[in-house]
């Protein structure tokens, strides 16, 4: 129950923080959309006070062009004045005029006023900027050239002077008052931007606010739902650790749970398979139950898979028992939580016996092996699951090749249903069934075996496979078969016609191209033939010597088998390769006293 409050306590004080997580997150949504919006603010305002200010000095410049050109011909009226009353006066007047000077002056300040205007108006290219400016030049260019004209018939007085400055004053006028209208538009819209502004904020916290006071009171409202969730997944997590605690105690598998190092949970069935108590596997470390030979191990093991990594999740290990004996075991590892903390889990279950009983199965395989013929053992259903070498031996497949496969597969004359109604089922309800069968050889030679099954019991006494014990009778059955053919037709044969049609059956039943019968010739050293089959027919009988053939083998070791390669082991009987012959087989005849007289 404390717990449960502590964990209620807990779940309250994550959703304030999760409240306040939000409040915290719109609150800087807010302060980011504001400072977004007056980054941008200064960006404008920056723009538009230097357009503003381009715009008024531009209209300062054209003011001091114009107060310049009215200067000026002011001071020719002034000058008109002077010299119109020195004439008529009774006393002499001094007075200091240079036309030339002052008319220069102003077109200086002028032209510097010019530059100013164009330097100012080159950062905007807006049509009527262009216009006026172009204007501005054109008139000014007339105006310096009027003025060279009159200087050169030195006619400069205040009536040329306003003839030549009255255009240039009205284009000086027309970009003044154009910029001065520009400067006080700038002036109204960045009031009317600061504004906007204003109102676009204000606008913005006050959706904000009414959004957070929205999702602040929806949390709120579901705050007791949430926690009557959360008790009720207490109550489910307790339940399932009673269930888990339930099982764990009544399995007859070992578990433990090892958090940083220590048990910190162990079943009784690990008790039972160690010998420990409770209280002593509690606080315990591996190295105190692993097997020193297997600590390494199991440790890599553990560690690698807290850290995640791709590690076999079962394995074999040894424990040590309370009493100091080694247990064999299968460890299953997995990853768990707890108390919040990851924590290795491991299912252990005793697999001492099972590894006697191997071990005393592989001293049967081991003996079943040095036997020469073939032991086979299948399942119910004819699947084989042991191959002894002497079946490697005698149909050529290797085990890895046959276990589980099909035992009809070197039994060409069954299928699977006759094979298990007429070879598997009298061994399986009669405990034993005796029959000969032809079984196919990996290289595809068909041999005769003599097969004797038993059933095999389990512990409860059940069925549960059959083991074949098989002999080759190939070469049995062949003789069988000559003895058969030679049976049927030996009252009316003589010795000629019996030689005859034993050659040709042997050559018949062994499948070769030649079968001879020779005798010994009187020196001793060499063959007569008696009866040569060619493989379509008979052949003229003829003598070779024996010296560096097979058959003077035979003689000496009574048979001779060579499977291939023959004419390589007796490179000098050019017989071999004049026949064309790749293997060999020869058998000693001996007479009633024991004499060898021919092959």
């Amino acid at each position: 129950m404390i717990k449960r409050k502590r964990h209620a306590v807990n779940t309250e004080k994550g959703i304030r923080f999760y409240v306040y997580y939000l409040v915290g997150t719109i609150f800087a949504v807010f302060v980011s959309i504001v400072f977004i919006l007056q980054l941008q603010s200064m960006k404008t305002e920056k723009q538009h006070n230097i357009e503003h200010e381009n715009h008024l000095g531009i209209a300062q410049r054209g003011q001091a062009i114009m107060e310049e050109i009215s200067n000026l011909k002011l001071w020719f009226r002034d000058y008109k004045l002077k010299t119109d009353r020195t004439p008529t006066s009774k006393s002499p007047v001094t007075f200091n005029y240079n036309k030339e000077g002052r008319l220069n002056n102003t077109l200086l300040v002028i032209e510097r006023n010019i530059e100013s205007i164009i330097y100012l108006q080159s950062k905007y290219k807006e049509y009527g900027n262009s216009y006026l400016e172009s204007q501005l030049l054109k008139e000014f260019q007339k105006l310096k050239n009027k003025l060279n004209e009159t200087r050169m018939i030195d006619f400069l007085n205040y009536l040329t002077i306003d003839e030549a400055v009255e255009l240039f004053y009205i284009a000086t006028h027309q970009l003044q008052r154009f910029h001065e209208v520009k400067y006080r538009q700038l002036s109204a819209s960045r009031d009317e931007s600061k504004r906007t502004s204003i109102l676009i904020i204000t606008v913005m916290v006050s959706i904000l606010l009414l959004l957070g006071i929205g999702v602040i009171l929806r949390v709120l409202f579901h705050l007791r739902l949430v926690l009557n969730e959360r008790n009720k997944a207490e109550e489910i997590l307790m339940e399932r650790e009673e269930n888990f605690r339930s099982i764990t105690e009544n399995s007859n598998e070992g578990i433990l749970v090892n958090l940083d190092g220590s048990q910190v949970f162990v079943n009784r069935a690990l008790e039972n398979i160690l010998g420990y108590s409770q209280g002593a596997l509690l606080g315990s470390t591996l190295h105190d139950i692993v097997h020193p030979d297997d600590l390494l191990k199991v440790m890599n093991t553990y560690r690698r898979r807290l850290n995640g990594e791709l590690v076999p999740n079962q394995f074999e290990t040894r424990l040590i028992s309370r009493v100091g004996i080694s247990v064999d075991v299968l460890f299953i590892t997995a990853t768990t939580k707890w108390h919040g903390k990851p924590a290795g889990l491991f299912m252990i279950h005793d697999i001492t016996e099972q590894k006697k009983i191997q071990s005393s199965l592989e001293k049967q395989a081991e003996i079943i092996d040095q036997v020469h013929d073939s032991v086979v053992a299948v399942d119910l259903e004819g699947y084989i699951t042991a191959w002894s070498k002497g079946a490697q031996r005698l149909y050529g497949f290797s085990e890895d090749e046959m276990l589980r496969k099909h035992i009809t597969l070197i039994t060409p004359d069954y299928s699977r249903d006759l094979y298990k109604e007429q070879a598997l089922g009298p061994a399986i309800y009669k405990g034993n069934n005796e029959m000969e069968v032809r079984r196919m050889c990996k290289n595809g030679e068909v041999k005769h075996v003599h097969l004797s099954l038993s059933a095999v019991y389990d512990d409860t006494g059940r069925v549960s496979g059959v083991i074949g014990y098989s002999i080759d009778i190939t070469d049995r059955k062949r003789v069988d078969k000559i003895l058969e053919a030679l049976a049927s037709g030996s009252i009316e044969l003589d010795f000629e016609q019996f030689l005859r049609e034993s050659v040709r059956y042997l050559s018949e039943v062994f499948q070769s191209k030649y079968a001879i019968v020779g005798l010994l010739g009187a020196d001793g050293v060499s063959i007569e033939t008696q009866v040569v089959w060619a493989g379509s027919g008979y052949a003229e009988n003829f003598t070779y010597e024996l010296a560096h053939t097979p058959c003077n083998d035979v003689l000496t070791e009574h048979k001779r088998l060579i499977p291939r390669d023959v004419f390589g082991l007796y490179p000098e009987d050019l017989m071999l390769e004049k026949m064309g012959l790749e293997s060999y087989f020869g058998v000693s005849l001996i007479s009633t006293e024991g004499k060898k007289i021919g092959l």
